[in-house]
């Protein structure tokens, strides 16, 4: 084979271990997934250069050891951040979908909702977008608004069913017609392309018992929740 030939093989090694660590599993399972294709990678590494010192007709390295520190390094240096770039993602819709409900935009809100859920349920998303409407056009003509709304860091994401997900805890009040609603509660991200981009379910009403229909087969730990009222006092 020709040095190109080496080279293309090393690149679609790469390209396909990183396919793989996405869809499996974060952190720890693609560290495991890289640690994998390091003997792979050294082999292909070695017989590139050797192809490359054949075509021109030099003596190769011997075993390739210059590049080896080099490629390992890189392959660890690449799973923390794909996983930090997962999160990142999520954050960013999180934090539009927020910027949506501050200012009652329903089909801003709309669009970041995953609805698939009550859709399974025989619900069309047309009576969902139109429920948020009413909702939010509601709020506005009573002058609700939110005094708060800001975002914890999101959890560790996991993949389960082929699907990506991932917790993002928040505050939140709410003030309108003479009462404050203090909310703390999370989003439920979903995401269909291995967390490139996310919707979100309100955790607000799941529980235990049924975050099986968002995320089935989910038996770990759930964010805290608690909702409490008090009289609006005018200032």
């Amino acid at each position: 084979m020709s040095s190109r030939s080496w080279l293309i093989a090393i690149a679609l090694l790469l390209l396909a271990a990183s396919g793989v660590s996405g869809y499996v599993s974060y952190g720890l399972g693609s560290r495991d997934v890289y640690a994998f294709i390091a003997l792979p990678i050294y082999v292909l590494i070695y017989c590139w250069m050797k192809a490359d010192a054949k075509r021109l007709s030099v003596q190769p390295p011997p075993g390739a050891i210059p590049m080896i520190p080099l490629a390992l390094a890189l392959l660890t240096f690449a799973v923390p951040v794909s996983a930090v770039d997962i999160s990142a993602n999520a954050s960013r819709d999180a934090a539009r979908l927020v910027s949506c409900m501050r200012v009652f935009d329903a089909a801003c809100a709309n669009s970041l909702t995953y609805t698939k859920v009550l859709e399974e349920h025989g619900i069309s998303r047309s009576e969902l977008e139109k429920a948020v409407t009413n909702l939010y056009g509601n709020m506005k003509s009573t002058r609700t608004a939110y005094s708060r709304f800001d975002l914890e860091a999101p959890w560790s994401p996991f993949v389960k069913g082929g699907r990506s997900y991932v917790f993002v805890p928040y505050n939140a009040v709410l003030e309108g017609n003479g009462r404050r609603m203090s909310a703390k509660g999370y989003f439920i991200g979903v995401s269909e392309d291995s967390g490139v981009s996310w919707k979100f379910v309100d955790g607000q009403q799941i529980t235990n018992d049924t975050i099986g229909h968002v995320i089935p087969g989910y038996v770990g730990k759930l964010p805290d929740r608690e909702v409490s009222q008090t009289a609006l006092v005018p200032k």
